[in-house]
């Protein structure tokens, strides 16, 4: 049946910065198609409850606090995945953010420029390289890669996010013409204006001129963004790769 090739039944996925937030939901996301997710975040209470949530759906959940920007933790992470599991079949590189670091190029100082870059980009390479050599022997897998709307046009007082983002999605395209005939496939999914994200008053003048921005005049909802998730994350996907895939109500249309 069509629509049998969008389950994730015996499906490992690990997800990074998976405590809250994005992370959270899409972790449940992969959860209620039927995958078994690894939580991933430098928080260990965080991850406890996405892995709680994930256990009261039925499916197995495992926590591994770790900081992505450390190439031997996130190597030890994929052992202990592929001794508990076998096999790792996605991989959601979601961890990243600006850190609250909105100011002038100018300004931004040298440890600033790291932290935004090493969590949204070398992360998401030390990851993807560690996940991908055992997908690259199963000749099977998903690497989805969470970019924003600072990286396909940049964003004022956030060059170091845009440079980040921005790097991410061609580094997904670069990752797709490598492995374009493993089985493997790699696609990023750009994330616009989210509602209560960063929680920002929904009443406020800023947020009421965000929303008059998106052509669909409103933010979007965790229920806008699963199901494209879930066609990346499975068999129904095979033949795309390469792909920024935008869920954004239309706003970079203009």
């Amino acid at each position: 049946m069509l629509f049998d090739r969008f389950g994730l039944e015996d499906k490992v996925a690990i997800v990074t910065g998976a405590g809250r937030g994005l992370g959270r939901t899409i972790s449940l996301a992969l959860a209620n198609a039927g995958a078994s997710i690894v939580a991933v975040a430098r928080t260990e209470q965080e991850i406890q409850d996405t892995t709680s949530a994930v256990t009261s759906l039925g499916r197995d959940g495992l926590a591994f606090v770790l900081d992505v920007r450390n190439s031997e933790s996130v190597e030890r992470l994929v052992k202990n995945v592929m001794d508990s599991f076998g096999h790792i079949d996605i991989l959601v590189n979601n961890a990243g953010g600006d850190f609250g670091i909105r100011k002038p190029a100018t300004e931004t100082s040298d440890e600033e420029w790291s932290q935004v870059l090493s969590t949204n980009l070398t992360g998401a390479f030390y990851c993807t390289r560690a996940v991908g050599r055992q997908m690259l022997l199963q000749r099977w897998g998903r690497i989805i890669n969470i970019t924003c709307l600072a990286g396909a046009r940049g964003s004022v007082n956030q060059a170091a996010l845009a440079a980040a983002k921005g790097g991410l999605m061609q580094f997904t395209q670069a990752l797709a013409l490598e492995w374009a005939r493993s089985g493997v496939t790699v696609n990023a999914l750009g994330i616009g204006w989210l509602q209560r994200q960063g929680g920002v008053d929904q009443d406020s003048e800023t947020t009421t001129r965000l929303r008059r921005a998106i052509p669909a005049r409103r933010f979007g909802l965790p229920s806008d963004l699963e199901t494209m998730l879930i066609y990346l994350a499975s068999t129904a996907s095979n033949y795309l790769t390469g792909q920024t895939v935008w869920i954004d109500g239309g706003i970079l249309c203009r």
